[in-house]
């Protein structure tokens, strides 16, 4: 080998390395990144695990009998309702007559009528105070 082409193999491994320390480099920017971004990973699986822990403790306080024995209790009421009887009881309903009905309320007297009945038990609870207050006189 003459001395030129130990120069062009020096300078062809000169550039191997090269490429090789640049592929080094940007192999260990990218294990940097992969570190940083797994290091907040973990933290935000800390954080997330928390939050589960709560929540875990949260439904772990639920009294799973008593909501059982709830919804049984809500299941029976609702199976003992007739609905049969009851929409046939709507159906008997005259909503005609219900409408005459309301038509023929003059909203002043009934306004009167409710204050009337309004004073009346008004006076009835003062008579009844009095009433009271003298048979608890001497006692």
């Amino acid at each position: 080998m003459n001395q030129e082409e130990l120069l062009n193999e020096v300078r062809a491994l000169k550039k191997s390395l090269l490429i090789n320390r640049l592929l080094s480099i940007v192999s260990s920017v990218f294990s940097a990144i992969m570190i940083v971004v797994l290091i907040i990973g973990i933290g935000r699986v800390d954080a997330f695990t928390e939050e589960v822990r709560s929540v875990a403790d949260r439904v772990a306080e639920i009294d799973m009998v008593q909501v059982n024995s709830a919804i049984e209790k809500f299941n029976t009421t609702v199976d003992e309702i007739d609905f049969a009887y009851i929409n046939d009881s709507f159906q008997e309903v005259d909503m005609k007559k219900i409408g005459e009905i309301v038509e023929t309320i003059n909203a002043a007297e009934l306004e009167e009528t409710l204050e009337n009945i309004n004073d009346v038990s008004e006076k009835l609870k003062k008579i009844s105070e009095t009433i009271s207050d003298f048979f608890h006189f001497g006692r």
